[in-house]
């Protein structure tokens, strides 16, 4: 646990590689519907925080989650133990596997996906599976391999909040 405590508190001090804030809030005054796909199980406490303020708001959130168990990620059963069901509709994908293969998932989750005012898709692997997606999306992510950091423009460990025009 104190490893994952110390990789928090050193992301906690990171300034972002790319920071798209002000395109975030500009899209966030027209939204009404905000869908963010999950990422790992132990990121979905921080992700109710984001939930929470975004409801504040008056957004309607809905949160995806992974369909069944892979690695580390978020399902619904780790969003009823953290209560994400209580602040938000909350839809897995219905797929098994890492990242999110559209045609891997639910007809429900790509409704959602497609009809969502904003995308915030959180996590490497979402970003490796929806990156050529034709759509507008948000990533949140921290570069974890140099391919993607080719990409970003970066290096492993960046952070990055990054608009991607459909």
């Amino acid at each position: 646990m104190c490893g994952s405590v110390n990789q928090v508190n050193k992301l906690l001090k990171k300034d972002f590689l790319i920071f798209d804030f002000e395109k975030f809030t500009e899209r966030l005054k027209g939204a009404n519907s905000i869908f963010i796909i999950g990422d790992n199980a132990g990121e979905i406490v921080f992700d109710k925080i984001l939930v929470k303020t975004l409801k504040n708001l008056g957004k309607e959130v809905i949160y995806g989650v992974r369909g069944k168990p892979i690695l580390n990620d978020a399902t619904m059963e780790d969003a009823r133990e953290i209560s994400m069901t209580r602040f938000c509709k909350v839809i897995d994908n219905g797929s098994d596997k890492v990242g999110t293969w559209l045609e891997d998932c639910s007809q429900e989750f790509i409704k959602v996906f497609y009809n969502a005012d904003i995308v915030i898709s959180k996590g490497q692997a979402n970003f490796e599976t929806l990156n050529n997606v034709e759509r507008d999306i948000f990533f949140l992510l921290v570069v974890k391999c140099n391919p993607i950091a080719n990409e970003t423009k970066g290096k492993k460990g960046e952070l990055i909040f990054r608009y991607k025009d459909g």
